[in-house]
């Protein structure tokens, strides 16, 4: 059994879901529930919140 600390957490999102998520009548309760903060992360080149250093590094000292 492989366990991942939540900040290491890998999560795909098709694009029907985005719609899904975009769209929504009712605002979403909380920060870290809210995935449409990830909708282009990656292009925005902003990472959403404090990016998890010591897990990342302990990652790659373990593989």
């Amino acid at each position: 059994m492989f366990i991942c600390s939540p900040g290491l957490t890998i999560l795909s999102v098709s694009e029907d879901a985005w719609g899904k998520i975009l769209n929504r009548e009712s605002k979403i309760i909380g920060y870290y529930s809210n995935l449409s903060i990830w909708k282009d992360w990656y292009n925005k080149r902003k990472f959403p919140y404090t990016q998890p250093i010591n897990d990342i590094k302990a990652l790659t000292i373990s593989a």
